[in-house]
């Protein structure tokens, strides 16, 4: 079925939110770009409802507002900065078996992707939905988001604000209401992401009165630890930002964007990821709250947390200097020592400090730590690393992220962490140690220590 055109699907999905068609491809159905909600600049979203008649959602959803990124694009070959963008960008895309049932309601699992807040959208080919779908059956939904200065810092009044959160809780309203007219299980619900879309998934479980929007979340290397002591970071940014009349055209937020972003001169472990949610600042409770609001949510949910092995290798591995270090013994032996340094202090040792949080407070939880090809490539184990496997890897040719692997080898190897994790959506449960040569999974139990 690889290489299958898709045609338009004959089946139409009458929704409270409009009527859609979409397109069948390789034994699924895809319905892209359903616009969730809309917003205004600096506002938050309000819910969107189509206008009568059958709507074709076929192209991929517009992207948010954006400039390049340097990470994706060196590993990926990713060109958001070309794709089409739309301020308001609220938009998901699902993805369902194309042999589902009438009656059978399938687990959902809603993607929010990474990009450090800045960059990303849900129908990049990093995140190709249909193996993890046709394999596992269940409902995949891809959700886009407002980024950086439209998303993470302000609203009207120039105080700090989330709307990037707002939009993605939306969505999950959204789903509630509507999800279930595509044959998805609205009591099963998991939040899954990685790197900024795995910390939009943990801000989402500390805020209160999402409960009920989602049963299961899977959190892959969470920036944790940047999202600690940016206080200072964000109120010069805020100011620099306010200096910009609120109605200025896009091409004047990208400058202002990236000035800001070039004016930054944090030194401490926020500089890593200038773009984010705001801690303490609504819907997301202060720091001093998470612990009791861990106890409250995590009696009757479940979580994955994990890290890939060597997060900080991609974030080194484009740097000609640490290319030249390279090439001796000493100079191999501290490149590594500062990309585990760089990992544990912002990934590993913050990520797993959460997971045993959420373990303490009474939760089921999982640790799982990924390290496939370490030793046989620099960039392995590194950051998004584990996106290959858990998504096929089928639409990335030949980028970096790619070790030197075929498609169909990527494709393959990770059948079994796709396994885990589709059955980790539906069942809560976890009975598999990992995946041997790739992936190590392990329970953590309260009062562990």
């Amino acid at each position: 079925m690889k290489g299958e055109m898709p045609v338009e699907s004959k089946k139409i999905w009458n929704c409270p939110a409009g009527s859609f068609r979409g397109s069948e491809e390789e034994g699924v159905i895809q319905i892209k770009g359903i616009r969730y909600a809309e917003s205004k600049r600096f506002e938050r979203p309000v819910p969107y409802r189509y206008p009568s008649g059958v709507h074709a959602m076929t192209e991929d959803a517009p992207a948010a507002v954006q400039l390049k990124s340097g990470v994706e694009s060196y590993l990926n070959d990713a060109i958001y900065e070309k794709l089409p963008q739309e301020e308001s960008c609220q938009y998901l895309s699902i993805t369902l078996p194309g042999d589902a049932r009438e009656g059978e309601y399938l687990p959902v699992m809603v993607w929010f992707h990474g990009g450090a807040f800045r960059n990303g959208t849900c129908d990049a080919p990093v995140y190709d939905r249909v193996p993890m779908v046709r394999e596992g059956r269940v409902i995949l939904v891809g959700v886009n988001y407002r980024l950086s200065l439209l998303g993470f810092m302000k609203e009207k009044s120039g105080e700090p604000a989330n709307l990037g959160l707002f939009d993605l809780i939306e969505s999950l309203k959204w789903i509630q209401e509507n999800i279930a007219c595509f044959g998805g299980d609205t009591d099963n619900v998991t939040i899954f992401g990685q790197s900024a879309g795995a910390e939009a998934s943990r801000c989402i479980m500390l805020t209160p009165g999402t409960e009920h929007l989602w049963k299961r979340a899977i959190l892959h290397s969470d920036p944790i630890g940047t999202m600690t002591d940016r206080k200072k970071m964000e109120r010069k940014m805020l100011e620099e930002l306010n200096t910009m009349p609120d109605d200025a055209p896009l091409d004047e937020v990208r400058r202002m964007q990236d000035a800001i972003t070039k004016h930054v001169d944090e030194r401490s472990l926020p500089r890593f990821m200038v773009f984010g949610p705001h801690i303490g600042v609504d819907p997301v409770p202060p720091e001093s709250r998470h612990g009791s609001r861990l106890k409250e949510v995590m009696k009757d949910h479940q979580l994955m947390v994990g890290c890939t092995s060597r997060e900080g290798a991609p974030y080194v591995g484009n740097n000609r200097t640490i290319q030249i270090l390279r090439k001796t013994a000493a100079g191999r032996k501290g490149v590594e020592t500062a990309v585990r340094l760089l990992s544990r202090a912002i990934f590993n040792d913050p990520g797993e400090s959460f997971a045993r949080q959420a373990a303490e407070a009474g939760g089921k939880v999982w640790y799982f730590d990924f390290y496939w090809k370490q030793g046989e490539h620099f960039l392995a184990g590194g950051h998004m690393m584990d996106l290959v496997p858990l998504f096929g890897g089928r639409r990335l040719g030949g980028v970096n992220m790619m070790l030197g692997m075929h498609p169909d080898e990527t494709m393959e190897a990770g059948r079994p962490m796709r396994k885990i994790w589709t059955e980790f959506a539906r069942t809560g449960e976890i009975t598999s140690p990992g995946v041997d040569g790739m992936l190590r999974i392990r329970r953590l139990e309260q009062n562990e220590g």
